[in-house]
């Protein structure tokens, strides 16, 4: 996708024409060497803004246009991302950073592991206790969305807490791309927070996902261009270190009950 400004000889335009060929000279991403996993780096990341909170944090790149919080986030999702993160067992909310990471869900790596890369599958902190104690590294997941507002390619990230909700729903979403139906890269979907009580009689923010429409126009035309690479940068960046590109994108929140 070409970043050179259109040219134009219209003076209400609020694009600015440049003259001759110099657009040409503005450099692309392949031209500074800018690789997927930096490009994943760079993503703008939405967080729930705390464990019980019903706001998310809006990234700091977006703080002019949105502000500091927000108690939605509406857009096109493109994809979901799985995701795994180890804290330290004891370590309290937000006291210490994740000794291992997974921005794929696949392979990770960090203090825990030494930074040497380890398959999740068979790492013992993914692992069951004999006892049915649950895994020290928890299950996240995240969302690529192209927001409404702005068209920024942006990662929603997903606490442990409302993983399996968020699975429901992209699972709804594939099966209606199968079928032809409005889908990723189209629906338009409402992101909020809800407090709700666990098993446990403790009350978290969960996500609310809701389908209101399908996108149109420069929101759609986003959503298949800037949206798509955003997403194929996350899946071909190939880099699952803790200090990795793309790291940002998991959750730091600290570690949630289930």
């Amino acid at each position: 996708m070409s970043n050179t400004p259109a040219k134009t000889d219209d003076p209400t335009s609020s694009v600015i024409a440049l003259p001759g060929d110099l657009g040409d000279l503005i450099p692309t991403m392949d031209d500074l060497g800018v690789s997927a996993g930096l490009l994943a780096s760079m993503t703008p990341t939405f967080q729930m803004s705390g464990p019980s909170s019903t706001t998310f944090d809006v990234p700091e790149l977006l703080h002019d246009q949105l502000g500091k919080s927000a108690d939605e986030i509406v857009g096109v999702p493109i994809t979901s991302i799985r995701q795994r993160v180890r804290w330290e067992p004891g370590s309290e909310l937000g006291d210490a950073a994740p000794t291992c990471r997974s921005h794929d869900g696949k392979t990770g790596s960090g203090e825990y592991t030494d930074n040497v890369v380890r398959e999740c599958a068979t790492c013992p902190a993914a692992q069951f206790g004999a006892d049915g104690t649950a895994p020290e590294c928890n299950e996240r997941a995240a969302v690529i969305v192209v927001l409404k507002s702005t068209l920024d390619p942006v990662v929603v990230s997903v606490p442990v807490t409302s993983i399996a909700h968020v699975k429901r729903w992209a699972a709804g979403l594939t099966l209606k791309a199968g079928k032809g139906l409005p889908s990723w890269m189209t629906v338009l979907t409402r992101f909020t927070l809800d407090v709700r009580p666990l098993k446990s009689g403790k009350k978290v923010a969960q996500f609310v996902i809701e389908n209101i429409g399908v996108a149109e126009g420069p929101l759609l035309n986003a959503a298949r261009t800037d949206g798509y690479q955003a997403a194929t940068s996350f899946r071909d960046s190939g880099e699952h270190v803790a200090d990795s590109a793309g790291a940002e994108s998991v959750a730091d929140s600290g570690p949630q009950e289930v």
